[in-house]
């Protein structure tokens, strides 16, 4: 059980910097979205016509809550991933720490590899 909590700890690692990396670069989906809410907020401020200044603000607002609400779910999912091997495997609390430690440890390791890799241009997704 000792090594399946560190080989899932390196796992959820992984995957939690991968995710982050992906929808945190600069042409990802959460900063594409924030950019095109930001640009309907400012469309909202050149409107002069009372009638187009509310339909845009509504449309900036929609916006906005798609984003914050994609933003929330995309949180709790990988927190349902993190948390879900060691309640589904009932571990113990010292198998619950080696996990959160290796998880630790590996995703300072793997976000190392990621930065020596992009410093060599071989990541294509480090920006």
């Amino acid at each position: 059980m000792t090594g399946l909590a560190l080989i899932l700890g390196a796992a959820i690692a992984v995957v939690f910097t991968e995710c982050l990396v992906r929808s945190l670069g600069p042409h990802a989906w959460l900063s594409c979205r924030l950019r095109e809410a930001h640009a309907a907020l400012c469309d909202f401020r050149a409107a002069t016509d009372d009638d187009e200044r509310q339909r845009r603000l509504m449309d900036a607002g929609m916006r906005t809550l798609a984003v914050s609400s994609l933003a929330l779910v995309g949180i709790a999912a990988l927190a349902l991933l993190a948390a879900l091997p060691p309640l589904v495997l009932e571990w113990n609390e010292r198998l619950w720490m080696l996990y959160a430690a290796s998880a630790g440890a590996c995703s300072i390791l793997w976000w190392m590899l990621r930065a020596r890799w992009a410093r060599n241009g071989q990541a294509g997704t480090a920006e």
